[in-house]
């Protein structure tokens, strides 16, 4: 179900790609599901979980209250290093997130324009 959600949703959307990430109860997690363009790094699969310092010390930030975010330009987003270091680890130049409420989110990488 997931993959086709992905595919689907990068599809719609024109994404790079689409992601499904899924939460520990420490913040910490993985992506479960991705659909990608040709040329991208899979994610799922990646060992060991991956963790977010700033979601671990805010127990969650803005997944808590299920808010979006969409940054055009990582670095001019007003994003936090770990979350920079991060992202530039997935590729990622653009983004858009969308918690589920179900311990997942979705991670839609934008297409850069490059």
């Amino acid at each position: 179900m997931f993959k086709t959600t992905t595919q689907e949703i990068r599809q719609l959307l024109q994404a790079d790609r689409v992601a499904i990430f899924s939460f520990n109860d420490d913040w910490s997690g993985n992506f479960v599901a991705e659909s990608f363009a040709k040329g991208w790094t899979p994610l799922v699969g990646v060992e060991p979980a991956i963790a977010d310092t700033y979601l671990q010390q805010t127990q969650g930030g803005r997944y808590l209250n299920n808010q979006t975010f969409t940054a055009n330009d990582i670095y001019q987003a007003g994003l936090t290093n770990c979350h920079i270091t991060l992202l530039e680890q997935f590729q990622a130049k653009a983004f858009a997130t969308a918690p589920t409420g179900e311990g997942t989110e979705f991670l839609i990488e934008i297409p850069s324009g490059n």
